[in-house]
């Protein structure tokens, strides 16, 4: 009788391991993880440090992640949701939201007017939120959802 009851009590403790493990499961083995590392190679900076150039080329990786390119965009819609922003600069936005990650775009033009030929630049912002489960309540009764955000510059060392 004693020895089911130590074999039950192992397995209990392992089920309980199992369930927490989440809370500590390391970067590396979540898969949205290595997406968002992956986009963060369209970080201008990282970006440039391995040899990439800022050009439509460029442009059209960072679009893709929109599901669009520098010649499907409905410049009219464009021109249309143009906004002037605090640095003086006309600006349009592109944002998308992937399960964990966030990615925003912003396509900067030389004045007003939206079209290819008169872009300034596209900047690039990816985070990634770092979703943790932990008990909730002083009894342990619930969880909830822990964590912080990343963004690119997390891989910025990598490239100093």
């Amino acid at each position: 009788m004693k020895m089911s009851y130590s074999i039950l009590s192992i397995i209990g403790i392992l089920v309980v391991a199992v369930m927490f493990s989440g809370c500590f499961v390391p970067y590396s083995f979540q898969p949205s993880y290595h997406k968002f590392k992956k986009m963060c190679e369209l970080d201008p900076e990282i970006y440039q440090f391995n040899g990439g150039k800022i050009d439509e080329e460029y442009y059209n990786k960072v679009l893709k992640y929109f599901d669009t390119s520098l010649d499907k965009l409905d410049w009219e819609y464009i021109q249309e949701n143009l906004f002037f922003n605090d640095s003086k600069q006309y600006v349009y936005q592109f944002k998308k939201y992937d399960d964990r990650i966030t990615i925003i775009s912003n396509m900067f033009f030389k004045d007003k007017n939206a079209t290819k030929d008169n872009i300034r630049k596209i900047g690039f912002y990816a985070n990634w939120r770092d979703l943790r489960p932990f008990p909730a309540g002083n009894e342990g009764t619930g969880f909830y959802l822990s964590g912080s955000r990343i963004d690119c510059s997390y891989f910025h060392k990598e490239i100093e």
